[in-house]
């Protein structure tokens, strides 16, 4: 595929970039390479390979990270069953200045499955909350608001409140 070629050649030069010094010449180019090889390695498929590249992002760039941080915690949730991991993640992507806000509603939504499955009532209200606040502009169909909404009206049923579970999920 040369898709898959172009990638490759990609990754090659940016990876020479960084070895012949791109870090000292220019921090916001070297943040956004570590998080450009995170997407090649990521769209080829090499999971473990993006992981290390965005996780080199937050460690160098914690308060840029937010993209970086999402989808670590994505990976780690969905496809590398390590909940702990992906919450520590998470949990500071908000606080990210390069913040997305038209991603937020996905992180929230994240913390909230991610604390319901701790058993953490009281966070995953709070998360599933903040979520379909971020999310307003979001579709009801998007599966991050989808979560959100069932766990309050979870919630809800558990408290005998009918009434808020039945509008949540309507």
């Amino acid at each position: 595929h040369q898709s898959k070629a172009k990638l490759e050649e990609v990754i090659l030069c940016y990876e020479k970039a960084l070895i012949l010094g791109l870090a000292e010449a220019d921090q916001l180019l070297h943040a956004e390479v570590l998080e450009i090889l995170g997407h090649a390695y990521r769209r080829l498929g090499q999971c473990e390979r993006a992981i290390d590249w965005y996780l080199e992002k937050i460690k160098y760039y914690p308060l840029r990270a937010f993209w970086a941080r999402y989808l670590v915690g994505l990976i780690y949730c969905e496809r590398l069953n390590k909940p702990h991991e992906a919450y520590e993640i998470l949990k500071d992507a908000p606080h990210a200045i390069n913040c997305d806000l038209s991603y937020l509603h996905r992180v929230y939504g994240l913390l909230a499955a991610l604390s319901f499955y701790f058993q953490n009532e009281s966070a995953a209200k709070y998360f599933a909350k903040l979520a379909l606040k971020a999310g307003e502009n979001a579709k009801q169909t998007d599966r991050f608001m989808q979560r959100a909404l069932t766990l309050l009206a979870l919630y809800a049923a558990l408290e005998n409140d009918l009434e808020s579970s039945r509008q949540y999920i309507a």
